[in-house]
């Protein structure tokens, strides 16, 4: 029944309706900055609010020289390890030296990189971290290829990562083929599917927080695990295709899932190539690994032309 009474205490209702003035003229201030940044730089500290999340996702920006808004160029959306940030992409994986020089070269089209820093939420929706996945995917996304004037098709997105952010990549990938084209995971943190919590160690159930529920859940870990989207993935036409590399020291032994996966996807006929290397779990691998990365997303998206 709707309620005929007057309202004796506005307070409340306005003090909610400035509030969501202020939050809207943040987020509009955000994307006017990004659709004016001049090209051949590194845009930090960017944010883009959500109608998801309660605070905005913070990003950065690579943009290519001579880019301008509007110029319709590929994206490939990278995603931080554990503990880490967009920064560590460029610090200490060297992004925008090595895609200013194969651009230059001419072994990379013009790209845009966009890094966003989504905690140690394992990229998932969850009780602990909010809907990451989904105002990543359905809001933030949008939002950003909005600013920068870009109207692209899932043929020109691609998304990669490094450890968690390798684990999120492929997941991302997998569970919404809709989006990306493409996925390339630098020594993901992939673990095959679990039916009890103690098939896994007490340090990785740690690093997982409560990304898969508290306690742990198995059947949450199964049902958003890179393995359950697989065979949905085989019945696709034109599937994600995916770049797997991986260190044979990696001290938290990740070439297990690795090669796991690898083995499903070919198993299933999906399109996959995997590298493994000779380095442990760290950033020099990664380093080396990124301009392997970025060639296979330059061949990915000169076959969708």
């Amino acid at each position: 029944m709707i309620s005929t009474e007057p309202d004796t205490n506005p307070e409340p209702r306005i003090r909610e309706t400035f509030q969501a003035i202020a939050a809207a003229l943040v987020a509009c201030a955000a994307l006017f900055e990004v659709a004016n940044v001049e090209a051949g730089t590194v845009v930090k500290d960017q944010t883009v609010g959500t109608d998801s999340l309660a605070e905005p996702i913070p990003y950065w920006l690579y943009l290519p020289d001579g880019w301008k808004n509007g110029d319709q160029v590929p994206v490939v959306y990278l995603l931080h390890g554990y503990n880490a940030g967009p920064g560590a992409w460029f610090h200490a994986a060297g992004l925008e030296d090595t895609a200013d020089r194969m651009i230059e070269a001419g072994l990379l089209a013009p790209t845009v990189f966009v890094i966003p820093k989504l905690g140690n939420s394992w990229y998932v929706d969850s009780a602990a971290f909010g809907p990451v996945e989904t105002a990543f995917l359905d809001d933030a996304i949008p939002q950003i290829e909005g600013a920068l004037g870009l109207d692209l098709s899932r043929e020109d997105r691609g998304v990669a990562g490094i450890s968690m952010g390798g684990f999120g990549a492929l997941r991302l990938a997998y569970h919404r083929p809709d989006v990306f084209a493409a996925t390339a995971a630098l020594s993901p943190a992939i673990l095959e599917d679990v039916d009890h919590s103690w098939r896994l160690s007490p340090s990785q159930i740690k690093l997982f927080g409560e990304a898969f529920g508290d306690p742990f859940d198995p059947l949450r870990f199964r049902n958003v695990n890179v393995f359950s989207p697989l065979d949905r993935l085989s019945l696709m036409d034109d599937p994600p295709q995916t770049y797997i590399t991986i260190g044979d020291d990696d001290y938290f032994e990740l070439w297990r899932g690795s090669s796991l996966l690898f083995l499903d996807l070919r198993a299933r006929n999906l399109p996959v190539e995997m590298r493994i290397t000779d380095g442990g779990h760290v950033w020099p691998l990664w380093k080396k690994e990124l301009p392997n990365v970025l060639s296979f997303f330059q061949t990915v998206f000169m076959k969708a032309e």
